[in-house]
Parts: structure tokens; C-alpha cells; sequence
């Protein structure tokens, strides 16, 4: 599976069973237009990524908003929703692939890149496996 969307939270570095591994979520936003109403519609769909190890030289660029593009095995999850105690249907991608598409809505508004800038070491990631 293949998805392009921001991180709705800045990437954290976890431990299970002595493994470490990436952890971040991505939102992807859909907008159509009501043929009817004329009105703009907006549907959003998280998904929860994993990526194994420690995130190599990537892990400081994905913050909040950065929008990415991920390639990775999907899993259909059904959990039981901790504010509307229903069961409910996610997305889990364990990511092999990863690549930054640009910084934030906010970084882009508040800087203006000047030739002294650093750019990232590699914007594109392959997960270890």
C-alpha cells in the first residue's frame, strides 16, 4: 500500500520486546465536490505506521505535519473505540519505504529558505528489516 499525508504528531522512537521501532500516524484528506449542493466535502482516514529499528537519519525530519509519502503491508485492525465504546476498523502499515515530501504547512509559512540552510541528509528511507 501506498499513501502520501501529514503526521498528525511528531514520530516516536518505541521498545516492544527488546525491538525498537517508529511510530507515527498519517493523515490522509480526501475533498470532493457535492454535484447537488455545490458544497466542498472533506473526508479524512488516519492510518497508524510502524517502521522497524531506530529510524536512521530520518527520525528528526518527521514532525508534525510534514507530509510523506509511505510505501509498506497493510493490516486491517478492529478495535473497540476508548470514547464511543464501539468496535471499530483501522489501518496498520508497516512501512518499508518512506519519503519526505516537503516540511510543514507551518514551516513553510514561517521560513524562507535561505542558501545557508541545512537540507536533510536523505529524504528517502528504506526500512530495516
Amino acid at each position: 500500500m501506498e499513501i502520501i499525508g501529514n503526521l498528525g504528531a511528531d514520530a516516536q522512537l518505541q521498545v516492544y520486546n527488546g525491538n525498537k521501532y517508529v511510530s507515527f500516524r498519517i493523515a490522509n484528506t480526501d475533498a470532493w465536490t457535492d454535484k447537488s449542493t455545490g458544497e466542498i466535502k472533506k473526508s479524512t482516514q488516519w492510518v497508524s505506521c510502524s517502521m522497524n529499528g531506530e529510524g536512521g537519519n530520518i527520525l528528526p525530519y518527521l514532525k508534525k505535519g510534514t507530509k510523506v509519502f509511505v510505501r509498506g503491508n497493510a493490516q486491517i485492525v478492529v478495535y473497540s473505540s476508548p470514547k464511543t465504546h464501539q468496535m471499530e476498523a483501522g489501518v496498520n502499515l508497516f512501512v518499508r519505504e518512506i519519503e519526505l515530501c516537503g516540511g510543514s504547512k507551518e514551516e513553510a509559512q514561517t521560513q524562507q529558505p535561505t542558501p545557508q540552510q541545512q537540507t536533510p541528509p536523505e529524504s528517502k528511507h528504506k526500512a530495516k528489516k
